[in-house]
């Protein structure tokens, strides 16, 4: 594990892979101890099975109750019909996580945005309709890549008036030079169970070992779609949120 980034004030960093690597975040201290996912925090209870990047004893970070996720696409060095394949998976797996979330996540267009460390502190204040973005990128051109990953996904929380942790940014950067190992479409080894497990991530839920799931730490043990432990973390995640 390497140290990327330590936050100020409020704010907190989530980082995660998609290639069999979690990253623990760094953070300053908010107004309560964050602890990342492996035990259910105080008050509140996770079901089996399901873990999360971040919790406190308020329960696990979430997206404000019912929020509209709006989503940004950098397709950076793909073209033509590569790039209109892939916005049209990301279409798709927007459509399918808003189905079942309790949220709406919203294709809002495309962007030249490239996700940074830096870039969290101030994107959500920036932006806030693309609170969102997905990009392609070289795995050089942001210190949220990681370099033995296919691609990497994560969210930026703080802590609301009542000790909450609530989500407030997130990325997910797909690496160029691994692209092309995984195909248009869905089902295994597809585009669109990259884009959902690293969306997953952005919205807190932690690797899983069901083999069922999406969130297998390594994308080639897992069948490419929702498994029931998937569906179980959102709609915990929907509870905590608006409870």
């Amino acid at each position: 594990m390497r140290k990327l980034y330590r936050s100020s004030g409020f704010w907190s960093l989530l980082l995660f892979s998609l290639a069999g690597l979690l990253l623990h975040p760094l953070w300053a201290p908010l107004s309560s101890t964050l602890s990342l996912s492996g035990s259910s925090p105080v008050g509140f209870t996770s079901p089996e099975g399901v873990s999360y990047l971040a919790s406190n004893s308020s329960g696990p970070a979430a997206w404000e109750c019912g929020a509209k996720i709006g989503v940004g696409f950098n397709p950076g060095p793909l073209s033509g019909s590569a790039a209109t394949l892939l916005r049209n998976d990301l279409h798709s797996v927007l459509a399918e996580l808003s189905s079942v979330s309790g949220l709406t996540l919203a294709f809002v267009g495309d962007t030249d945005e490239v996700p940074d460390s830096r870039w969290s502190k101030e994107w959500a204040a920036r932006a806030p309709g693309m609170p969102v973005v997905v990009a392609v990128i070289p795995k050089s051109a942001s210190d949220l890549a990681i370099v033995d990953a296919a691609a990497s996904g994560g969210g930026f929380v703080k802590s609301d008036f009542f000790g909450r942790l609530r989500v407030s940014s997130g990325f997910v950067l797909l690496h160029a030079e691994n692209f092309h190992d995984y195909r248009p479409g869905s089902g295994f080894m597809s585009h669109q169970a990259l884009l959902l497990h690293e969306l997953m991530h952005v919205l807190n839920v932690a690797h899983s070992e069901d083999p069922t799931s999406i969130m297998t730490p390594s994308l080639a043990d897992s069948y490419g779609r929702l498994g029931s432990s998937d569906l179980a973390a959102l709609d915990s995640l929907s509870t905590s949120a608006c409870s």
